[in-house]
């Protein structure tokens, strides 16, 4: 039995985590698959989004979970996109800078758009789907038709 390599099976982890916290969100898939596509042409790409979204994660989860010890009404202000926006932004430095450096010429076959716009995007895409499943599973944002199946706790 061949061993895979750690960067692969942290990526399938990170990937499983990702869709268990957005809800199969498409902007998962699109991503992934753009950096799966990409990684070969740009090594160190899958690295460098695995470390920042394990850094992003795991600054979420703790927030997630410190935020239980606060009124309702301040949760649902921690648990925001502009909160996440304000006090999270240097999570994903290094995927961002590795993007703007290293892919800032390659156009993005689907879109037409600079490949590193795309991944950067889409990233933040990500990023707000995570946060909008936390917040309709803890019962705000009710009004959202995009998270249905959520399970209020």
């Amino acid at each position: 039995m061949k061993k895979r390599p750690y960067a692969d099976n942290a990526f399938d982890e990170l990937v499983k985590t990702l869709k268990a916290h957005t809800g199969n969100g498409n902007s998962v898939d699109v991503l992934i698959k753009m950096i799966c596509e990409n990684d070969e042409e740009f090594n160190g790409l899958k690295d460098r989004f695995i470390h920042d979204m394990n850094k992003f994660l795991t600054n979420w989860f703790t927030l997630k979970s410190e935020a239980t010890r606060v009124s309702s009404k301040l949760r649902a202000k921690l648990l925001s996109k502009q909160f996440v926006e304000t006090y999270f932004s240097n999570d994903f430095n290094l995927f961002t800078t590795f993007c703007y450096d290293k892919i800032d010429q390659k156009v993005n076959p689907y879109t037409n758009h600079l490949m590193s716009r795309d991944l950067i995007n889409y990233t933040m895409c990500v990023v707000k789907a995570v946060i909008q499943y936390t917040r309709c599973e803890l019962g705000y944002d009710n009004n959202s038709t995009k998270y249905p199946n959520v399970k209020k706790s």
